[in-house]
């Protein structure tokens, strides 16, 4: 009798010691994927999965690289281990700040969308092709969601203005719109908690492709719970969801409090 083995995912995560970038490497480990982690700082790393009782997490890769500087992912021992992963999540961050003055948003730069652009030109060329994911706030796209109002126009003009952090996931989120890659994912989160150190609940979180549905702006408790996402990210993807959500940029919210 012949038998067909599948191979366990593989992904790869840039930027696991973010609040977003552990609970996902974390959770997809815990759901049997093989994990690439790739920090700016191994040792931080290492206390995080430590502090939560993690000393040694079966199927997972550390690679140490400087994340925001220029064709970060370029070095190709780098980039061949990415491209042999079937998922790529981008959320690496620099500290972010609302204050449009302030120092994190003067030296900011486009380094987030940059980091896409650059890991989407490298995918392109490769025949695996992985399914490139990336994070942005609730904000509404002309070119993908149709007509949009003058008011929400002009408020995420002003919130983007605000915040470099912000603008640059638009950024990202647009070149993936516009990339011709295809295998592509933007999830737009409202606000989210960050960890707590609990196990994450799939089924506290929503979908939907053109509304977002949170009511998070109500008040504390509201928003998405860190390890509620990352749980429901690992669980579209062990139940074949995930597939469903290439070229897509849907919201995701809480449904549960």
């Amino acid at each position: 009798m012949n038998t067909t083995t599948t191979s366990p995912k593989k992904v790869c995560i840039l930027g696991a010691t973010g609040s977003i970038g552990f609970e996902v490497t974390v959770h997809m480990l815990q759901a049997g994927f093989g994990a690439l982690a790739v920090v700016r700082d191994t040792d931080k790393f290492r206390r995080m999965l430590s502090a939560q009782g993690i000393d040694d997490l079966e199927g997972l890769s550390v690679v140490k690289l400087e994340l925001f500087a220029e064709k970060a992912v370029a070095d190709p021992s780098v980039a061949q281990e990415m491209m042999a992963c079937d998922y790529i999540f981008n959320a690496a961050s620099k500290p972010v700040s609302l204050v449009p003055w302030s120092r994190a948003n003067r030296e900011w730069g486009g380094v987030v969308s940059s980091l896409t652009r650059d890991i989407v030109e490298i995918a392109s060329q490769n025949g695996r092709k992985p399914h490139i994911v990336a994070f942005c706030g609730t904000e509404y796209f002309a070119g993908y969601d149709g007509k949009i109002s003058f008011v929400r126009k002009a408020m995420s003009k002003l919130i983007n203005k605000m915040s470099a952090a912000l603008r640059d996931n638009r950024d990202e989120a647009i070149l993936l719109l516009t990339s011709g890659y295809g295998r592509w994912s933007v999830f737009r989160c409202g606000s989210i908690q960050p960890s707590s150190g609990q196990s994450g609940d799939a089924s506290r979180i929503g979908m939907d492709l053109h509304k977002d549905g949170s009511d998070y702006r109500l008040g504390k408790g509201k928003s998405l719970v860190v390890e509620d996402l990352a749980a429901y990210l690992a669980n579209a993807i062990q139940s074949g969801a995930f597939s469903g959500f290439e070229g897509e940029m849907p919201f995701l919210f809480n449904t549960r409090f």
